[in-house]
C-alpha cells in the first residue's frame, strides 16, 4: 500500500517489526544450539522470552490502530532476513567452540542494533502523531532491547572474546605438539618411544 503519510509510514513500521521480531524468535532456536558458554545460553534464553512478548505487544498496536493486511510490505523485513541469512550461511564454517560463542553474539547485537534502531523510530513517530500509549509500549521494548545488548557486550568481555582469542595458540599447541610425538618416533626408528609416551601417559 503506498504511503502519503507519517501515520502510513507508522503503520508499516509496526508490520516489519512484527515480521522482523518472528524472524528473529524462529533464528533463534538454530543459533541457541551451538552455544557452549552457559551464561550466553542463559541470555539468549531469556531474550526468547522476551522477544515472544515483543510480538504480542507489536500484535496488540497492530489492533489497536485497526490495522489490516493492506499495510504489511509484500516482502516482509528484508534487513532482518539478511542478518539472519548471514549468520546461518557464517556459522556452520566455524569449527573452534569459543569462537563459535563469540560470533553468536556479534549476530545477535547486530539483530539488536537493527531492532533499537527500529524501535526508536516507531518510538518517535508514535510520539509525533499523538499515539502516546503506543510510544510508551515501544519505549518498554526498546529498553529491554538495549538490555540485551548490553548483556551480551558484558559477557563478550568478561570471557567469551578473551577465549575465543586463544583459539587459534590452541590448535597450534595441539599441532605443535602432535609434529613432537612424530618426530621422536621417527627418529627412534621403531615404535617404541610411542609407546613410552602411552606408557608415561597411563602412569
Amino acid at each position: 500500500m503506498p504511503a502519503t503519510s507519517l501515520n502510513d509510514l507508522y503503520l508499516q513500521k509496526l508490520q516489519l517489526l512484527l515480521d522482523a521480531e518472528e524472524q528473529g524468535l524462529q533464528a533463534m532456536p538454530q543459533l541457541a544450539q551451538r552455544v557452549q558458554n552457559r551464561e550466553l545460553r542463559d541470555a539468549l534464553e531469556t531474550h526468547r522470552r522476551e522477544t515472544e512478548k515483543h510480538v504480542q505487544r507489536l500484535q496488540q498496536l497492530a489492533r489497536r490502530r485497526a490495522q489490516g493486511p493492506e499495510n504489511t510490505p509484500a516482502n516482509g523485513c528484508i534487513s532482518m532476513r539478511a542478518l539472519i541469512e548471514e549468520a546461518q550461511t557464517i556459522l556452520p564454517n566455524i569449527k573452534d567452540a569459543d569462537t563459535i560463542d563469540a560470533f553468536i553474539i556479534g549476530a545477535q547485537q547486530a539483530i539488536e542494533h537493527h531492532e533499537i534502531a527500529s524501535y526508536g523510530t516507531a518510538r518517535t513517530w508514535a510520539q509525533q502523531l499523538g499515539y502516546d500509549e503506543d510510544a510508551e509500549q515501544l519505549q518498554q521494548t526498546l529498553d529491554e532491547e538495549g538490555e540485551t545488548d548490553e548483556l551480551l557486550s558484558q559477557i563478550a568481555e568478561r570471557s567469551v572474546n578473551r577465549e575465543a582469542s586463544q583459539g587459534a595458540d590452541r590448535e597450534a599447541g595441539i599441532s605443535s605438539g602432535s609434529q613432537r610425538a612424530r618426530s621422536t618416533s621417527g627418529g627412534a626408528g621403531s615404535r617404541s618411544g610411542v609407546n613410552t609416551e602411552r606408557g608415561a601417559d597411563m602412569r
